[in-house]
């Protein structure tokens, strides 16, 4: 490994893998380089000027500087090509606990312009398509202001007061599409389920109150009457496509028409146990 100081003003860091020099987690990182040094180097590709591209290191590199460090330790490696540099980027900022759909997004989003699927950046960060897919789409669809304060969840992981769940701005987005949601009132929704800490489920209902007529605070203080129920049914195809077909329905919507009595019974397969 070919490990050297490079002057710090000559890393160029690319705009898509920026981070934020406001980041709650430098000022610690700082004090523990005061006290231990920086343990490992940043890693800096080598270009035909000299210069140097970030690989990796970001947060380091940005609490050295806000040091006064002029120097510093990187590991030296040639100039990987862009779709590499947003990678590496990426698994780094996999590895901490706390990465939000903003920075995987931003970076998905620069590989999709590359050409890559959301299936082969699964593959190459090591995460699920669905959390890719998520990524893009809160990055692409909610304002900057509002994804700033979304994170994702973890499983046993607690929400921290004024954070949005990223399954939640999912579920809005998802809503907004479903019932044709302004964007300014799909904005003030991502708000007031942030502030109020809402559910993927309470925001299905709000969504269903607001087709249904009502205004977004009706809705809001309407849902705490209703509750969201989902479940697998087993039909004949035979049957369920007969009668959503003679209907004009889509077959779940013709089930939701089942349900509330409103179209003919399906018959229950005599093999399906209550």
């Amino acid at each position: 490994m070919n490990v050297k100081d490079v002057k710090i003003e000559d890393v160029e860091i690319l705009e898509n893998i920026r981070g934020s020099e406001a980041d709650s987690e430098i000022p610690q990182l700082m004090e523990s380089i005061k006290q231990h040094g920086l343990k490992e180097p940043i890693g800096v590709g080598e270009t035909a000027s000299g210069k140097y591209i970030l690989l990796y290191g970001f947060r380091r590199m940005t609490a050295c500087k806000k040091l006064g460090w002029v120097l510093i330790p990187a590991v030296i490696e040639k100039e990987p090509d862009t779709k590499v540099l947003l990678i590496l980027n990426a698994i780094e900022n996999l590895q901490r606990k706390d990465n939000t759909p903003q920075e995987l997004g931003r970076i998905c989003l620069r590989l999709v312009e590359l050409k890559m699927s959301v299936s082969e950046i699964a593959v190459n960060l090591g995460i699920p398509s669905s959390r890719v897919a998520m990524a893009l789409r809160i990055f692409k669809k909610i304002p900057a202001s509002i994804r700033e304060k979304i994170t994702f969840m973890g499983a046993g992981a607690t929400l921290k007061k004024g954070q949005l769940p990223a399954s939640v701005a999912h579920h809005i987005l998802g809503a907004a599409k479903k019932y044709y949601i302004p964007k300014k009132l799909m904005e003030e929704l991502c708000e007031y389920s942030r502030v109020a800490e809402l559910t993927g489920n309470d925001i299905m209902i709000i969504s269903a109150l607001i087709k249904a007529g009502l205004s977004p605070i009706r809705a809001i203080e309407e849902r705490k009457k209703y509750k969201s129920v989902r479940t697998d049914i087993i039909v004949s195809k035979e049957e369920i496509s007969h009668l959503s077909n003679k209907a004009k329905l889509t077959e779940t919507k013709y089930l939701e028409y089942v349900c509330y009595g409103e179209a003919k019974v399906i018959t229950r397969p005599k093999f399906y146990k209550q």
